[in-house]
């Protein structure tokens, strides 16, 4: 599963759309197992007992965990408004929250500032009923869970702006669909969004792909009369199902780019696990994540000050009794004393021809050079799928490091040779050598994709690049 972004968490992730309860164990970077809840979520009520048979289906051995959450009872909104000071935005923002909210009850809400233009400030709003944060948090702390982020889905489809390898002063519209809405993201090349918007398709199987074209064209007039931002490329993830890019770019005027990422429900879940714990969006309070740490601490401090009881006790009874015995006590132990200093000075002498020794085999070990090459080449053809021709692969040795270069063309159309690469990439990364990509494919195809050219013609089209260093 490739997302754009690798990170090391060992943590739940959980996915609470419209009720459907789907969960992704990850355990440092790697999924180790996944279960879907067989019947909806109708309340939060009993959520607790939900989260347990999932740890237990996933086999999950750690505390944290991660959600990402869709309900008709959560707002999400864009609004353009005048500048104004952050307190003064901050109460315009409360006001807002408190009309827009849907619950009954109180509500909490977060935002995220969006680049706007001509004197105006623009910024995203979610609003949601305290009454979920509150359960969601109830029922991890009831099983021994520790929650550290519940974003709304809205969060993660901003962040795949990222992963399509734009200038960071591009402005990129991206199309997704995700459950029951098709998302239109428009964001700079570097993350900075402009506004997202959502579509309730007219089928459930097959997209309109003229009124999505209208649709984006709107999107597309909006930023350059509104916001004085003028949209460069669009860009379809999911090509293929529901989108076709030759469908859609009849009816917009400016290049559309299929993705060579395939998004599923546990894509998002992936998603939201790599955003920060301290991202606007995320609606677990801070001292609730902070709370495990807490509890350390106050252990630690427990403990310390037990410890500084016993001592001072201890001491007390010591210093007494070295002024009851006296001088006789003081000669009794003298011999103690030398015996002590005899062994420490023969310690250090040990030490001194620890440190010599060690010396030695370093220099011993930096005379052998071990046969990296082979052993990597070895391991290379095992792993090399079969719609990928090498026609160059080298491993040198470069100021204290192995370069590792490999170059070829695949053999198959552009989707299933970009899935080679991600497999072979992933091999290379997270096998036993952890080969360190300092030049990825990916830019290259990406660059010919906005440059027109037609990948699945020429194996010259397909031609590819690896270039890292062996960790």
């Amino acid at each position: 599963m490739a997302t754009g972004k690798a990170f090391k968490k060992t943590m739940l992730g959980v996915s609470l759309i419209h009720g459907q309860f789907r969960a992704l164990a990850v355990v440092k970077g790697h999924t180790v197992g996944s279960w879907v809840c067989p019947h909806p979520i109708e309340s939060f009520d009993h959520l607790g007992e939900v989260l347990a048979e999932a740890v237990r289906e996933t086999n999950f051995k750690g505390t944290r965990v991660g959600f990402l959450v869709e309900d008709l009872a959560c707002v999400h909104q864009y609004h353009l408004v005048p500048p104004m000071k952050t307190a003064d935005m901050e109460i315009y923002l409360n006001r807002m929250a408190d009309q827009e909210k849907v619950c009954e009850g109180p509500a909490v809400w977060r935002y995220r500032k969006a680049l706007a233009g001509r004197g105006r400030t623009g910024f995203l709003l979610d609003v949601w009923p305290k009454d979920h944060v509150d359960k969601l948090v109830q029922a991890c702390q009831e099983q021994n869970l520790t929650p550290i982020q519940m974003f709304p889905l809205s969060a993660a489809f901003m962040d795949q702006i990222l992963t399509v390898g734009a200038e960071p002063d591009e402005v990129v519209l991206l199309v997704t669909r995700a459950w029951d809405k098709v998302v239109l993201v428009v964001a700079t090349g570097d993350g900075k969004p402009l506004f997202d918007r959502f579509l309730m398709p007219t089928d459930e199987i097959k997209i309109d792909h003229e009124r999505l074209g209208r649709e984006v064209t709107r999107s597309m007039l909006f930023a350059t009369q509104q916001l004085g931002q003028r949209v460069s490329q669009v860009w379809l993830m999911g090509e293929g199902e529901p989108f076709v890019a030759e469908e859609l770019q009849p009816h917009v005027t400016i290049p559309v780019i299929p993705s060579p990422i395939l998004p599923d429900p546990s894509y998002w879940i992936w998603v939201s696990l790599t955003l920060a714990a301290n991202h606007p969006f995320n609606f677990i309070p801070l001292e609730v994540r902070k709370a495990p740490m807490r509890r350390v601490m106050k252990k630690v401090s427990a403990g310390v000050m037990v410890g500084l009881a016993c001592l001072s006790i201890s001491t007390t009874g010591l210093i007494e009794g070295l002024v009851a015995q006296g001088q006789e006590y003081s000669a009794s132990i003298e011999p103690e004393i030398q015996s002590l200093v005899q062994e420490r000075d023969a310690w250090q002498t040990r030490y001194a021809e620890l440190a010599d020794l060690r010396m030695k085999v370093d220099t011993v070990k930096g005379l052998y050079e071990p046969p990296l090459q082979g052993w990597f080449m070895s391991y290379l053809g095992n792993i090399v799928p079969e719609g990928l021709i090498l026609s160059k692969v080298m491993v040198e040795r470069e100021e204290g490091q192995w370069v590792v270069e490999i170059k070829g063309y695949g053999q198959d159309n552009f989707n299933a040779s970009a899935e080679q690469l991600t497999l072979l990439e992933q091999e290379l990364t997270e096998g036993p050598f952890h080969v360190v990509m300092t030049q990825s494919w990916r830019e290259a195809w990406l660059a010919k994709l906005r440059q027109g050219v037609r990948v699945n013609d020429t194996k010259e089209a397909r031609g590819f690049s690896l270039i890292g260093h062996i960790g």
